[in-house]
């Protein structure tokens, strides 16, 4: 079953997951669909007792979407403010300039989006 399993994350997994910072809620929801159904199918095969998706998930030393797509984004907003390696056309993040006298790090950052559930119709 860990040759399945390494199968699965080897190949499949990248093509799947190709681009997953731009994903609404409901594709996100499909993609761990398709872990959690291989996962269950491998365990069906083999006849071992499966009992849930986490519990699966820490037998076979796998992180769920959820956990992959919380790195990546730390690693885009990395490359994007402090490394510099992906350039926005858009001015999404705003840098403050006044932060030597908060207690801050220099790489605080305010988005310069809205959020539409604080605002009053």
């Amino acid at each position: 079953m860990d040759i399945f399993v390494k199968c699965f994350v080897i190949y499949i997994r990248p093509i799947l997951e190709y681009g997953t910072i731009v994903f609404l809620k409901e594709q996100i929801k499909l993609l761990e669909g398709v872990q959690k159904s291989f996962l269950f199918r491998c365990y069906k095969k083999f006849n071992y007792p499966y009992i849930s998706y986490f519990d699966c998930l820490r037998d076979h030393n796998l992180e769920s979407l959820e956990y992959r797509r919380l790195l990546s984004d730390l690693v885009f907003m990395y490359k994007t403010l402090v490394s510099q390696e992906i350039a926005i056309a858009h001015n999404l993040f705003i840098v403050p300039f006044h932060h030597n006298h908060l207690r801050r790090h220099p790489y605080y950052i305010s988005c310069t989006l809205k959020n539409a559930s604080k605002l009053s119709a």
